[in-house]
């Protein structure tokens, strides 16, 4: 096993054997059936549905990230891999487009079932703005998700309590998250709120749009650094350097 590429088809061999045929084909269903057409299908504005699949990535990078070590560890194979010919760098990397690729595939695919079927039906498609800032921010939303899951899954002893952790770090930005911005913008004084609404006026890339996405790259890219360094620190056999 050579480099990123290796790695890579390593996860992804991993993957397909665990989910087997059947498996694999239900999981094909349910995200390009389910939410890459029934929960879109239900909100009016074509171009507005496009969020749902900004958003789709995150349901499916973050819970694969979990994976990425801990279930390693659990399977026994995290020595063989350390053992491999693929720097930390590399492993890090492979590991980090595995669920990245996977979850914007999905969501890609699904967002042309959707647009395809809509455009049999006749009930009109979305704004070509809209897709591609839906795609930006479904890229940006899935590195953010896969960096926060491998964070988690570098010290998790199995994929259980891996997803138990990122289950907590994501409920407490689900919950958190509302109650900042509302008690943020309580503080704001009215002329300041009213400036931050003017951002996002102007369509889709709009300047408050653009933020949107730019603020949670940076923070992806700082969280994949962070995640870079910590995995230095990860060929260690049996409590002793390798």
């Amino acid at each position: 096993m050579r480099g990123v590429g290796g790695v890579l088809l390593r996860d992804w061999l991993s993957f397909r054997r665990s989910l087997g045929r059947a498996g694999m084909l239900r999981f094909i269903i349910i995200y390009c059936g389910v939410l890459g057409y029934f929960i879109p299908s239900r909100i009016g504005n074509p171009s507005a549905a496009m969020l749902v699949f900004a958003m789709m990535p995150l349901f499916m990078a973050g819970p694969t990230a979990i994976d990425s070590f801990a279930g390693e560890r659990e399977r026994r194979t995290l020595e063989t891999l350390l053992c491999s010919e693929a720097g930390n760098s590399s492993i890090v990397a492979g590991k980090a487009l595995f669920p990245l690729l996977l979850s914007l595939g999905l969501s890609w695919i699904s967002l042309a079932v959707f647009e395809l079927v809509s455009l049999v039906r006749g009930t009109g498609t979305a704004a070509a703005e809209a897709i591609c800032f839906s795609a930006l921010l479904g890229i940006v939303l899935s590195s953010l998700a896969t960096t926060v899951g491998m964070h988690v899954s570098l010290k998790a002893s199995s994929s259980r309590s891996a997803q138990q952790w990122y289950s907590i770090v994501l409920l407490a930005v689900a919950v958190g998250a509302p109650f900042a911005v509302k008690s943020l913008a309580d503080a704001v004084p009215a002329s300041l709120r009213t400036g931050i609404a003017a951002a996002f006026e102007g369509g889709w890339f709009s300047p408050g749009s653009l933020m949107s996405i730019i603020a949670p790259l940076l923070i992806s890219t700082g969280l994949f650094a962070l995640l870079l360094s910590r995995a230095s620190r990860l060929r260690v056999l049996n409590g002793s350097p390798a």
